[in-house]
């Protein structure tokens, strides 16, 4: 966190670097106004995976503060009784096994996960075709899959 936090310094200072030497209006054809457009290009990619990194390492540290146990089942059949009536107008077939009782996991990373997944089963749907959702959700090699 500490070195992508004090990359953003000379990342600013280099775009700032960039626009000084835009203001003296370099002629567009010469390679050095080439050069200065794609050093700016690339220093703003960088700028972009710093902020995004920064954010991640964030977001982490919040997390693992809430992590909770909770029983995959109960989520899922609450998430799934959401989309009850969407499911069966049209006619999915879902099935749902668990041989797991709880898992550790951010319960709203969770549901919000299952949820898009089931939004986009519905939302993406083969007409025509019989339309079907799996979740398994089973310990392998002391794993959650």
């Amino acid at each position: 966190f500490i070195a992508a936090h004090n990359l953003r310094g000379p990342v600013a200072r280099i775009l700032g670097l960039c626009m000084l030497v835009e203001k003296e209006e370099p002629m567009k054809d010469s390679i050095n106004y080439q050069i200065i457009e794609k050093l700016k290009y690339s220093t703003k990619e960088l700028d972009t995976i710093i902020h995004d990194l920064i954010l991640v390492l964030d977001i982490q540290s919040q997390n693992d503060k809430n992590y909770k146990k909770i029983n995959p089942r109960e989520s899922i059949q609450k998430l799934l009784q959401q989309f009850s009536t969407e499911l069966k107008k049209e006619n999915f077939v879902v099935s749902f096994n668990s041989t797991v009782e709880s898992i550790n996991v951010i319960p709203e990373y969770f549901d919000n996960i299952f949820n898009n997944l089931i939004s986009n089963s519905l939302k993406y749907k083969s007409v025509g075709n019989e339309n079907k959702i799996t979740i398994d959700v089973k310990e392998i090699e002391n794993s959650i899959i």
